[in-house]
C-alpha cells in the first residue's frame, strides 16, 4: 500500500468489504490516502467553483508547473485564458475514485509565461512518470465514547467556516419517512443509523440546508466524506448489545485559505476529544538534523581491527569509562548486544529502535535493519553488505545529504565484530523510517499507530513486538510551514516562536499537545518511549541562537519533555568528571532537557568500509536511544507491567536514565541547561530492583544482602551547604541518590550532589546543585539504618543508589 497511485485505479473501491478495509481506513494517512500521487491524472480534470453538485466549472486542467517532480501550480484553460493557480489554493477531493478539482476563481492568477523547462508537458516521459502530487488536507480524529456526535458537531461548524468549499455533497430528493440520519446511513459513510442518530446530525443538515425546511421532495445537499470508523461493542443498560463508534479518522482536503481560517479559529481547531494532523501539497519541506560540520580530519585510529579495539569500542565514546577500566559484565553484553537470540520465541521480550532519519545506507556494520514505509508498516530490510576489506575515513566529516541517518543508526546498533566500531545495542531489533522531505506530521502519526497499536481494540500487549524506542532528532514541521525557520504549529497559534494561549481553558501547556502527532505521543505514554535531540541554533535554518525549552516552544517533540515517554538529550562538550560542560549551542531547559551523552567528535560507519566524524545534539539523541533499548531488554520485568509482558513503565524507566547519570556539572550555566547528568551505562545497568552502594575509596558498586540492607532514613531531612555558603535542607524521603562529585576549583572539598523523586510526577526528577556537610565531624552522623541495625554515615560512602525511595524512622545515636 504504498507508492504512486492512480486514481483510476478504484484503489478504495476495490478495498470495500475485503478484510484490509480496516487496516487501510484506520490508518487514513498513509501513503495510500496522503502520499504521492501520478501528476498526469489531474492533466484535462474539470476545475469547480465549489464542492456542492452540479457547482460552476471554471475551467480544464491545461498543463502543470513543476519545482523538481512535484506539482506547484495548475494551468488553467477558461476558454477566454490560460491563468495558474497556486496549488496550495487547490483543493483535491476524491469522487468516483478519480481526483474532483475545486478552487476559488477569486485566487485564479493572470497568465504569465511559464519556463517551458517547468511544465509537465514538456518533460520528457520519464520525467513525466515521475511526477507526483501530493493531497493537502487534514487529518481528524475522534476518540472516546462521544466521538460520533463530537464528528457531526466538529462537521457542522467546519461547514459554517468554509461553506460550499468544506467538502464535497450531493443532491437527494426526500422521501416520504426520511429521517436525516436514516439518509446519512444509506447514503454516506457517516457512522450512524436510523437508531443512533446524534443530535449533531441535525445541526450538520441545517449548516449545509439553511434554508431547507426537510419537507417531502425537497431537493437537499448531503455530505461526502472520507470518514472511517473504529468500533468496539459495548452494552446497553437494557442489556441489548450495541455497536458504537470508539475513534473515527476523518480527512477533509482543504485549500491553504481555509487551512489559515481553520487555525484561526480556536474554539474549532481546539475541539475537546478532536486532534487535527496536516498533509501538505507540493514536494514537502526539507528536513534539518541537529547535525554540525566539523572540519578537523577523523583519526585514523577509527579503522584499527582487532579483537582488542572490538571490546574497546562498546565504550569508547565514554572516555571517563575508558579511563577506569569499566566492562560491561557478560550478562549485560547478553541481554543489551544478543537480546533477540536470547529469546528466539518471543520478539516481545526485545525492544525495537525506530530511527526517524534520513535513509540508510548499506553497510556490513548495519545487518538485518528493517526499512518502514511511510504509514509504519514494514517494507523490506535493508540491503547487507559483505565485510569491507578497507577502511576510509572520511576527512571531510559525514556527508549531511545523505550520512546523517546512517551515521546514527551506526552509533546504535553497529553489530559487535572484529572491526573498531562497536553500536550501544546491537541486540535490539532496528527500524529505519523515512523522515524526508514528502514526510507529514499525518505520517508520523500514522507510524505511532502501526507500532504502538495504540488506538486498536483493546491494548496492546506486546505478544508480537517489544515496546517502541522512536529515536529522532529533528522537529516536526507544521501545516503551511515553507519558510525559515519551520516551526511544528500553525502560525496563527504563534507569537514568534512561542505558542500563544487559547482562550482561559487552554494554555500553551494544553494546545500543544493537541494537534497531531503530539496528542497521539502523549496518549501512548504505556507502549512508545521517544528519545528527542534538544535541538541546536542554525543560522542557515533560522535559528541564530540556543533556545530555552518550556511547554510554549513552538518547536515539538522536544516542548513535550514533561511527559513520562519523552526523554530530551544534550550534548556535552567536555564530558570528563571535573571537565565537563554543555555545548552552548544547544537547546536548553532545567526541566525539559534530561539527559547529556557525549556529542562531539563521534566516529561511526557511513557506508561499507567508510567511517566518518560528525557531532551534535543527534549524535548524542541515538546515544541515549541505544542505551534505553539496553536498559529494557535487561530489565524488562522491572521496567514493564506484569512481569514484562504488557505496558511500558516509561516514568520509572526515565527517573532511573536519570538519576544514574553522572551529576557532573557544577557551573550554574551547565546546571540551568539541563534536569540531571550525563548518562553513565555503568550505573545505568544495575539492577533497578537492587540498593548499590560505592564504598569511601571504592571504584565497583555493591549490592546489600537482604539481611544487611539500607532500611531507612535516620532523620526526615538533612541539611547541607551550598557553593554559596548557603543552608539548604532536603527532605530525605524523596532522595533517590546520593554521589560525591568534583568540583575542580575546590578539589580538597567533598560535595555531593542529591536526586530526588518528585512524588505523584511520573518521569520527573530534582537534582540539587552540589553541596557539602560544612565539616567532617558532620559527615561521621548516622544517615541510614540498615536492616541488622549498623547504621551508615556520609563518611562511609561515595556512592548511594536506592531502588526506591526510604521511609524516615528513628536510629541509636
Amino acid at each position: 500500500m504504498c507508492g504512486r497511485i492512480s486514481w483510476r485505479s478504484g484503489f478504495l473501491h476495490r478495498l470495500k468489504g475485503s478484510p484490509l478495509v480496516a487496516a487501510v481506513l484506520a490508518t487514513l494517512a498513509n501513503p495510500s490516502w496522503a502520499g504521492d500521487f501520478s501528476a498526469g491524472d489531474l492533466i484535462g480534470r474539470e476545475v469547480f467553483a465549489d464542492a456542492t453538485s452540479g457547482s460552476k466549472i471554471i475551467g480544464r486542467i491545461a498543463d502543470l508547473s513543476m519545482t523538481g517532480d512535484a506539482v506547484t501550480a495548475l494551468v488553467i484553460d477558461t476558454g477566454s485564458g490560460r491563468p495558474t493557480l497556486s496549488f496550495e489554493d487547490a483543493q483535491i477531493f476524491t469522487q468516483n475514485h478519480e481526483p474532483h478539482v475545486v478552487a476559488s476563481e477569486a485566487k485564479l492568477r493572470k497568465a504569465g509565461d511559464e519556463p517551458e523547462a517547468k511544465l509537465y508537458s514538456k518533460l520528457p516521459t520519464d520525467k513525466k512518470a515521475a511526477a507526483v502530487f501530493g493531497q493537502q488536507a487534514m487529518n481528524v480524529t475522534f476518540r472516546g465514547p462521544d466521538s460520533t456526535n463530537n464528528l457531526f458537531k466538529f462537521l457542522a461548524d467546519f461547514r459554517k467556516l468554509a461553506g460550499d468549499h468544506s467538502f464535497l455533497t450531493r443532491e437527494y430528493v426526500v422521501r416520504p419517512g426520511d429521517t436525516v440520519c436514516g439518509i446519512y446511513a444509506a447514503n454516506t459513510d457517516l457512522p450512524v443509523t436510523r437508531a443512533m442518530c446524534p443530535e449533531s446530525a441535525q445541526a450538520l443538515h441545517a449548516a449545509i440546508n439553511p434554508e431547507s425546511a426537510f419537507a417531502v421532495y425537497d431537493k437537499v445537499q448531503i455530505p461526502q466524506i472520507e470518514v472511517s470508523p473504529s468500533f468496539f461493542d459495548q452494552k446497553s443498560t437494557s442489556g441489548r448489545g450495541q455497536t458504537r463508534a470508539n475513534i473515527i479518522y476523518l480527512r477533509l482536503p482543504v485549500s491553504a485559505g481555509i487551512v489559515s481560517a481553520f487555525y484561526s479559529n480556536i474554539e474549532l481547531s481546539t475541539s475537546p476529544n478532536v486532534s487535527v494532523g496536516f498533509t501538505g501539497a507540493g514536494a514537502g519541506v526539507q528536513k534539518t538534523y541537529q547535525t554540525v560540520n566539523w572540519e578537523r580530519p577523523t583519526s585514523s585510529v577509527a579503522c584499527e581491527q582487532g579483537a582488542g579495539v572490538s571490546e574497546k569500542s562498546i565504550y569508547y565514546l565514554f572516555d571517563w569509562l575508558s579511563q577506569k577500566g569499566w566492562k560491561p559484565s557478560d550478562e549485560i553484553k547478553a541481554c543489551a548486544f544478543d537480546c533477540a537470540s536470547l529469546h528466539p520465541d518471543n520478539p516481545g521480550k526485545c525492544a525495537d529502535i525506530v530511527l526517524i532519519d534520513q535513509p540508510l545506507q548499506s553497510t556490513s556494520d548495519l545487518q538485518s535493519v528493517q526499512n518502514l514505509l511511510k504509514d509504519g508498516e514494514l517494507a523490506d530490510t535493508l540491503a547487507s553488505a559483505s565485510a569491507a576489506s578497507t577502511c576510509e575515513v572520511q576527512p571531510e566529516g559525514i556527508d549531511h545529504a545523505v550520512q546523517h541517518g546512517t551515521h546514527l543508526a551506526s552509533i546504535i546498533g553497529s553489530k559487535w565484530d572484529d572491526h573498531g566500531f562497536v553500536g550501544m545495542s546491537p541486540g535490539l531489533n532496528l527500524f529505519a523510517y523515512p523522515w524526508t522531505k514528502g514526510t507529514s506530521t499525518a505520517n508520523i502519526t500514522s507510524l505511532i499507530h502501526n507500532r504502538t497499536g495504540i488506538d486498536t481494540e483493546g491494548s496492546p500487549t506486546f505478544s508480537e513486538f517489544g515496546p517502541q524506542i522512536f529515536v529522532f532528532a529533528s522537529h516536526f514541521i507544521g501545516p503551511r510551514e515553507t519558510t525559515k525557520p519551520a516551526f511544528s504549529y500553525p502560525r496563527e497559534w504563534r507569537d514568534g516562536s512561542r505558542i500563544k494561549p487559547g482562550g482561559e481553558a487552554r494554555p500553551p501547556e494544553v494546545m500543544r499537545t493537541l494537534p497531531e502527532p503530539q496528542s497521539i505521543i502523549a496518549a501512548s505514554k504505556s507502549y512508545g518511549m521517544w528519545v528527542v535531540s534538544a535541538m541546536q541554533k542554525d543560522g542557515e535554518e533560522g535559528i541564530p541562537e540556543a533556545l530555552e525549552i518550556n511547554s510554549d516552544l513552538a518547536f515539538s517533540p522536544v516542548n513535550l519533555g514533561d511527559l513520562p515517554n519523552v526523554i530530551v538529550v544534550t550534548a556535552c562538550d567536555h564530558c570528563k568528571e571535573g571537565d565537563a560542560s554543555i555545548w552552548k549551542d544547544a537547546f536548553f531547559s532545567e526541566q525539559f532537557v534530561h539527559v547529556a551523552a557525549p556529542g562531539l567528535d563521534v566516529v561511526a560507519p557511513v557506508g561499507n568500509g567508510r567511517v566518518a566524524e560528525a557531532g551534535g545534539t543527534s549524535q548524542a539523541a541515538a546515544l541515549v536511544g541505544g542505551m534505553v533499548g539496553a536498559m529494557l531488554n535487561c530489565y524488562d520485568t522491572l521496567y514493564r507491567e506484569n512481569d514484562g509482558q504488557l505496558e511500558l513503565k516509561a516514568g520509572m524507566l526515565k527517573e532511573r536514565l536519570q538519576y544514574t547519570s553522572k551529576p557532573i556539572f557544577y557551573d550554574q550555566t551547565d546546571l540551568r541547561r539541563l534536569a540531571a547528568g550525563v548518562i553513565d551505562p555503568e550505573a545505568a545497568f544495575l539492577d533497578p530492583s537492587k540498593n548499590w552502594v560505592k564504598l569511601a575509596g571504592s571504584s565497583k558498586y555493591e549490592t546489600f544482602e537482604p539481611e544487611n540492607d539500607v532500611d531507612h532514613w535516620c532523620q526526615k531531612h538533612v541539611s547541607m551547604v551550598n557553593q554559596d555558603l548557603q543552608s539548604k535542607t532536603s527532605s530525605t524521603g524523596n532522595i533517590l541518590r546520593m554521589v560525591r562529585t568534583t568540583i575542580p576549583y575546590a578539589p580538597d572539598e567533598r560535595f555531593w550532589a542529591i536526586y530526588s523523586d518528585v512524588p505523584n510526577v511520573p518521569g520527573k526528577i530534582i537534582r540539587f546543585d552540589p553541596r557539602t556537610f560544612g565539616d567532617i565531624e558532620t559527615e561521621k552522623q548516622p544517615l541510614l539504618a540498615r536492616a541488622d541495625g549498623a547504621l551508615l554515615a556520609p563518611k562511609d560512602f561515595d556512592d548511594l543508589i536506592l531502588a526506591h525511595v526510604l521511609r524516615s524512622g528513628p536510629c541509636p545515636q
